[in-house]
């Protein structure tokens, strides 16, 4: 599930063409790591919102109920995984979750 996970996602984002409508939903990067990655190698077309900001323990952190809308509503979820960010639990096994961490290796 791993690699083809992130395989997935990658060529998921790298595969989007410019005429994106505005309405569409966002891709989230929970962690600043994966929120980076995203941001990086997306289309400028495609919105981004990033949920944990680098000043926060992602260890300890716990969504205020904007972010779990955020989530909830996004199109795609790039994390680390629940290792690293162990609130993530509830969408962990969401189809549209693509793991790039500790996680993703079997």
């Amino acid at each position: 599930m791993g690699q083809a996970s992130l395989l997935g996602g990658v060529v998921f984002l790298s595969g989007c063409n410019q005429g994106i409508e505005n309405n569409q939903k966002t891709v989230v990067g929970i962690e600043p790591i994966s929120c980076d990655l995203v941001t990086r190698i997306a289309p400028p077309s495609i919105p981004i919102s990033c949920v944990i900001k680098l000043t926060q323990d992602p260890h300890t952190f716990n969504f205020t109920p904007k972010q779990t809308k955020t989530v909830n509503n996004a199109r795609l979820l790039i994390t680390l995984g629940k290792e690293m960010t162990p609130s993530i639990k509830k969408w962990f096994n969401n189809p549209s979750t693509v793991v790039i961490g500790v996680s993703a290796i079997k």
